[in-house]
């Protein structure tokens, strides 16, 4: 770049940031006379030869979330003394109408309800050390089902540190309470209590190619009064699963990486046995940045799943997913989504299932304030059950209209969805609400299906 160059330019050559990004905490990664210093940068500030600039994530990353919102209804970060920030946010995560209360198509019930997650993060910056942690609670109100309501505690906490040049060492731990609906194929709110560690080493980059190395422990509890459509829950769902990655990053260009990662998995089911299985993994994952053609993420496989119970079946096949998405002119966005993987089912009869999930949307402005959303999403699970038993598998479809209107950096939208699936919880009908949402806004989702969201370095 010129001589003079400051942040500021430097971000706006690169295409400025994403809606992960926050250009407030930019940082400046330099070496002087060998020793590496890496510090909070000004966007007025020029940079040097041989600077890295780092853009993080924002504490409480305000994107849209097209399943129920993840909006900040107020976002400040309070400065303490030279090292700590104080971050608290008020995310509004639903207002609307649940037309089936209880996931019951027989007796279907309709109430009003609203939440929202309070939340306080806190960030202690040492330069070679970074420090963060959050506090929330989840507060979910239904007018007429007082059984209904909950509150959803949680925690979590990252470290990162700079052991030596080219060398990090990020972890975390994460721990949430929570009564939100499972999945597609279960959706009662059941109490379950997530923790989920992780380590992970990043070594590089050397030129253009950088290497990691993770373990990750995922723990999901339920408690023993859970039942449904006469399971036991706590049997069916308990599950302790233990997963270490190798991997390898490329740079193929300033605006896109490929990543090759190999991993392996156990994965027991405490109360059931018949369940505990093995697992490996090959995956190949794209990214592609602003200034590519199109942009996301998206990655392909193979899984082998195998079972200890010999009676069981195993899996060994494809897994891929990802949601790629492409602007046309200024006011239109259209993008595609997809996955497959596999995962537990609360039927006792069922060994595991493979789902696949398609979908796309289209965004278009209608002005500078008003915009139109339209989504499609189609869910399959194909149960993978024991000798002698039979279940049917069960498919799904979600049809979403929301249209918005943007008020600076908020965007409010009413929103309307019908859903229609077969199987033993069919269930066809309308759910309307509000949305709300704080800073970029994107239509997509973006989770990989199957995947527990660790605590990131922010």
């Amino acid at each position: 770049v010129p001589d003079g160059t400051t942040v500021l330019q430097m971000l706006t050559l690169a295409g400025w940031v994403t809606e992960q990004g926050s250009a407030g905490r930019t940082r400046i990664v330099r070496f002087l006379d060998g020793e590496r210093t890496d510090r909070r940068a000004k966007l007025d500030e020029v940079v040097e030869p041989g600077d890295t600039i780092v853009v993080p994530e924002p504490y409480f990353n305000p994107s849209f979330s097209a399943a129920a919102g993840a909006p900040a209804l107020s976002f400040v970060a309070l400065r303490v003394g030279r090292l700590l920030t104080v971050t608290p946010s008020l995310p509004l995560t639903q207002v609307g109408i649940d037309s089936n209360v209880f996931n019951d198509s027989g007796e279907r019930q309709t109430d009003f309800v609203v939440e929202a997650r309070p939340e306080i993060g806190a960030e202690l910056d040492f330069g070679r050390a970074l420090v963060e942690g959050y506090i929330s609670a989840g507060l979910v109100y239904y007018r007429r089902f007082e059984s209904e309501r909950a509150v959803e505690p949680g925690y979590g906490s990252t470290i990162a540190l700079d052991l030596a040049r080219r060398v990090t060492l990020t972890a975390g731990h994460a721990f949430q309470s929570s009564r939100q609906r499972f999945t597609f194929e279960l959706d009662p709110r059941v109490r379950r209590q997530v923790r989920d560690t992780y380590a992970e080493v990043e070594l590089g980059p050397w030129g253009r190619v950088g290497f990691l190395v993770s373990a990750q422990a995922s723990d999901q509890g339920l408690p023993e009064s859970a039942t449904f459509a006469g399971e036991d829950l706590q049997r069916t769902l308990e599950q302790r699963d233990r997963r270490a990655t190798a991997g390898v990053v490329f740079e193929l260009s300033p605006a896109s990486s490929l990543t090759l990662s190999v991993s392996a998995a156990s994965h027991r089911f405490p109360l059931f046995k018949e369940r505990d299985a093995d697992s490996s993994e090959f995956v190949a994952e794209v990214t592609f940045g602003s200034r590519s053609i199109v942009e996301g993420t998206a990655h392909v496989g193979l899984l082998r799943y195998g079972v200890f119970d010999p009676t069981a079946p195993d899996y060994l096949g494809p897994i891929f997913g990802g949601e790629l998405w492409r602007p046309f002119a200024t006011r239109t966005e259209v993008g595609v989504r997809g996955s497959r993987g596999n995962g537990s089912s609360f039927q006792s009869s069922v060994v595991f299932a493979v789902y696949d999930q398609y979908g796309g949307w289209v965004r278009q402005g209608l002005t500078d304030r008003f915009d139109v959303v339209l989504r499609a999403d189609r869910d399959e699970y194909n149960y993978q059950s024991f000798a002698d038993s039979v279940v049917n598998d069960i498919r799904g479809e979600r049809y979403t209209t929301e249209f918005g209107v943007l008020l600076g950096a908020h965007r409010v939208a009413l929103q309307s969805t019908f859903e229609e699936r077969s199987g033993d919880s069919a269930y066809d009908g309308w759910r309307w609400g509000i949305v709300y949402s704080y800073g970029v806004f994107h239509a997509g989702t973006g989770q990989r299906p199957g995947t527990t969201q660790r605590p990131q370095r922010r």
